[in-house]
């Protein structure tokens, strides 16, 4: 008798961020589903187990917002938990937070740990298994049209307006950097996660020209926000590795980036276009000077350079292969 054909594997993706699109939580778990259509089963925090056949293992995103619900659910079914860290769960650990405890006694039990980096398991020390799970982009297969120069340098923040994006400290650099003389202009890009910090954000910025916030931008129109700047920014202090920064990359920004975990990481083994930035402001100066003098030729390579750090490091398919790959260890396949 002929074999069956095998079944396509279930997993169940747990996660509170299922369609918030301007978090980086559901740009994340939402290109995994359309990364493994047949096999992703959406299911938000807080509902009941979904109807039809069990899955084969439950896969919690980020440990302190979804890990309590994937646990139960795994727990209701029986089956194998896969958790992936989310940038509050690393730095809980790797910085001592009060939520450390909460972390570490979550992943009891857990078959498989990913997290976007390797460096990110070290915190760890070897409790769960982990496999890196790298993120990813659709990679234009040319540089696009950039824009054009007009002597100014627009900058881009994708940030929720929450302490730990350190949007104050951004709009304070670039008061800086325009009181050296450099014709910059800052854009903040970001909801208002933290009511508080954001009203901080909105005093800060009476009275000063040359930065303003946008609010939330629909995901399909954000190509048009990232070709009408130069260079994306971010000062995150502890959540690096954004996936924003990796669409700026692909539509020919240079980035300037905090360095911090996460983005640090982008910077290995191979760079993007761009600054790893310790703070010292003299070099803040002279990468945004040196963007004013590029020349076309000089931002198409440096557009290209970006392009080629994408296909090698950031492709959908390593992504896939690595999520595939943190099933089957999970599963013991």
């Amino acid at each position: 008798m002929a074999d069956e054909p095998q079944r396509p594997l279930r997993v169940a993706l747990v996660s509170d961020a299922w369609g918030s699109s301007e978090r980086g939580n559901g740009t994340t778990v939402e290109r995994w589903r359309l990364l493994c259509p047949e096999i992703i089963q959406p299911v938000r925090t807080g509902d009941p187990p979904p109807e039809g056949p069990p899955p084969d293992l439950v896969h919690g995103y980020h440990v302190i917002r979804g890990g309590l619900a994937a646990r139960r659910l795994a727990s209701h079914y029986g089956c194998p938990l896969v958790m992936s860290l989310g940038g509050t769960d690393l730095a809980a650990v790797a910085l001592g937070l009060p939520e450390r405890l909460a972390v570490l006694s979550a992943l009891d039990g857990v078959a498989v740990l990913t997290g976007a980096f390797p460096s990110f398991e070290a915190p760890f020390q070897g409790q769960v298994p982990f496999i890196t799970v790298p993120r990813s982009i659709p990679c234009p297969s040319e540089v696009g049209p950039l824009r054009a120069p007009d002597g100014t340098i627009r900058a881009l923040l994708v940030a929720g307006l929450r302490p730990v994006k350190d949007v104050l400290y951004a709009i304070e650099l670039a008061r800086t950097l325009r009181s050296h003389g450099l014709p910059i202009r800052l854009t903040i890009l970001g909801a208002r996660s933290d009511e508080a910090y954001a009203q901080q954000v909105d005093q800060s910025l009476r009275g000063l020209e040359g930065i303003h916030l946008l609010r939330n931008v629909p995901h399909h129109q954000m190509e048009l926000v990232y070709r009408s700047h130069d260079v994306l920014w971010n000062t995150s202090l502890h959540e690096g590795g954004a996936n924003a920064i990796l669409e700026a990359v692909s539509f020919g920004l240079p980035v300037f980036l905090r360095s911090v975990l996460g983005n640090r990481d982008y910077f290995l083994p191979h760079s993007p276009p761009g600054l790893l930035f310790d703070g010292d402001l003299t070099s803040a100066l002279h990468f945004h000077s040196s963007l004013l003098t590029l020349t076309a030729a000089e931002r198409f390579d440096s557009a290209l350079s970006g392009l080629h750090w994408l296909q090698s490091l950031h492709s959908p398919s390593l992504e896939g292969s690595s999520l595939l790959l943190a099933w089957s260890r999970a599963l013991h396949l």
